[in-house]
């Protein structure tokens, strides 16, 4: 092997290098007026009006239906705890479905629920929009769990 290297090989390693910087350099490399830029329109809080359903499914296949107001700006955390279902039920799947105004399409957002917390991950804790379905199904945690929502309807609970 020789000690001196073809100007090729230069050249590449000076591209290798520049890619590297750029792929490094993230989401700086958008133009000013990009999309990272444009405004969100958002409604005024006070003007946030309507109501949401949620269909509840225990783990024995039980459904029941809440419909809630929407009185100003609210999230799913705040569905899970006027629906009563953080006291009933200890995991969750949780799916948020929503028409889209504009197309008419349906959109589904999964939720994830923290089991430890009893709560929504911050990420997903979603607005709740007018009618919005809120789909909620208790899952089994482990064999106790589905005992105790057996003869949960036995035992009188707190309410808050």
């Amino acid at each position: 092997m020789s000690s001196k290297q073809s100007p090729q090989y230069g050249i590449l390693k000076c591209l290798s290098i520049a890619a590297l910087m750029a792929g490094l350099s993230g989401c700086s490399m958008l133009p000013v007026g990009g999309v990272a830029n444009q405004a969100i329109p958002t409604a005024d809080p006070a003007e946030i009006t309507g109501q949401y359903n949620a269909h509840i499914t225990g783990m024995m296949g039980t459904t029941e239906a809440f419909e809630g107001d929407i009185d100003g700006p609210i999230t799913i955390q705040t569905v899970l705890h006027r629906s009563g279902v953080l006291r009933k039920y200890r995991n969750l799947d949780i799916q948020i479905i929503r028409q889209v105004e504009e197309n008419g399409r349906t959109l589904k957002l999964p939720v994830k629920f923290n089991v430890r917390r009893k709560k929504v991950s911050p990420e997903q804790d979603y607005a709740i929009h007018p009618n919005d379905t809120i789909m909620i199904s208790a899952m089994t945690a482990n064999p106790l769990d589905k005992l105790a929502e057996t003869f949960g309807p036995l035992v009188k609970r707190k309410s808050f």
